[in-house]
């Protein structure tokens, strides 16, 4: 791969060899970029889109590279880097395979490493990132492979008498403490709390826009994307308790309305703080909990899925499904116990009856039928 020089500008200039024209002809596309790294990914993108994928010589690493070129306007940055890290740890196997040439056996070696060093989830994404290269690259072939069985997800839902404790455990952090407020109250995820500002609150009719969120770049950046699916751009009810608490907070002075942050902290920042916050209470809950919490207090207030899902920005309700089965767990051990409780009383009187002597045995033979 060519480097990049450096211009009397200060960005970096890269130039990727494209091959040939028809008189032979070398040819170049320039890519300029702020630094030396960027120039040179841009260079070296265009050169390997240029491997067309029908061509022999097209390897998964070179089908691997024009799929994310393809996306990278339709995939968030979030996903292109979950990608690009499933590609760059699990995949080097595959990388210099000719791509049409890659068969099921050779992509079950790459899951069965997997699967020895990560989670049957872990092997569900590299095989699904696998397939959708080979899908992209080769759309007849079907890849018979053999998969590790997923292993349901434990939820943690905190008991409602668990949130005082919460509260008080990060009643120093003004900001984590607004941040759980509006995650227990509201149920939103600390991407979309982050980038809440003043102009999304309405105060007279205590709502709450939610329309975007932040994400991490590839370039380790923080930036403002709207909801990866339209489920997630909503408006809901922020409860009396909390819309109070929000009265009570002061406001950013010379700072206009949609710039000024209602949390002032990334997500990252919003989990680790909760997290520092719980282990020097003692108290065991994840920030995210909150919002399975939200979930399991609208269930159990008997708030339809279709209503539940609007509020909490779910497209599907497998979510809430999972929630739901977790609520009824707790509430089949609470009858179980009522149950058991109810029949040791009848069941057990308060003293064992005596034990029946044992029948007089006849020796006689019996009498035979006439």
């Amino acid at each position: 791969m060519a480097n990049a020089r450096k211009l009397p500008s200060g960005q970096y200039r890269c130039l990727a060899y494209m091959g040939k024209d028809p008189h032979g002809k070398r040819i170049y596309q320039s890519f300029t970029a702020p630094t030396k790294p960027e120039a040179e990914e841009l260079a070296a993108r265009a050169q390997r889109r240029g491997v067309p994928l029908d061509s022999p010589s097209c390897t998964f690493s070179d089908a691997f590279d024009n799929l994310c070129a393809d996306n990278e306007n339709i995939w968030s940055p979030t996903t292109m880097r979950k990608y690009k890290s499933i590609n760059r740890t699990h995949l080097t196997a595959l990388a210099s395979l000719p791509v049409h040439r890659i068969d099921s056996r050779q992509i079950q070696r790459v899951v069965n490493q997997a699967a020895a060093a990560g989670s049957p989830k872990t092997v569900s994404c590299v095989y699904g990132l696998i397939s959708s290269v080979l899908h992209y690259a080769r759309p007849d072939f079907r890849p018979d492979v053999n998969l590790p069985a997923l292993t349901p997800h434990a939820l943690r839902i905190p008991e409602s008498a668990l949130i005082p404790a919460l509260l008080s455990a990060v009643s120093s952090n003004q900001s984590l403490h607004t941040a759980v407020m509006i995650a227990a109250s509201v149920g939103l995820r600390e991407a979309e709390i982050s980038a809440l500002t003043w102009a999304d609150y309405d105060p007279a009719a205590k709502t709450l826009r939610v329309d975007k969120q932040y994400i991490y770049t590839a370039d380790n950046k923080w930036i403002l994307r709207r909801p990866k699916s339209a489920a997630g751009i909503r408006t809901v009810s922020v409860p009396d308790a909390c819309a109070k608490y929000l009265a009570s907070l002061p406001r950013p002075d010379g700072v206009p309305a949609d710039r000024a942050r209602i949390v002032p902290l990334t997500p990252h920042s919003i989990g680790k703080a909760f997290h520092a916050a719980m282990t020097r209470a003692g108290i065991s809950c994840r920030f995210h909990d909150l919002r399975h919490y939200y979930s399991s207090i609208l269930l159990a207030l008997g708030v339809p899925d279709k209503y539940a899902m609007a509020r909490t920005g779910h497209a599907t309700n497998s979510t809430l499904k999972q929630v739901y089965q977790h609520l009824l767990a707790d509430k089949n051990a609470e009858i179980d116990s009522l149950t058991s409780t109810a029949f040791s009383a009848v069941l057990s009187p308060t003293s064992p009856p005596s034990p029946s002597p044992d029948p007089v045995l006849d020796p006689s033979p019996p009498p035979h039928a006439t």
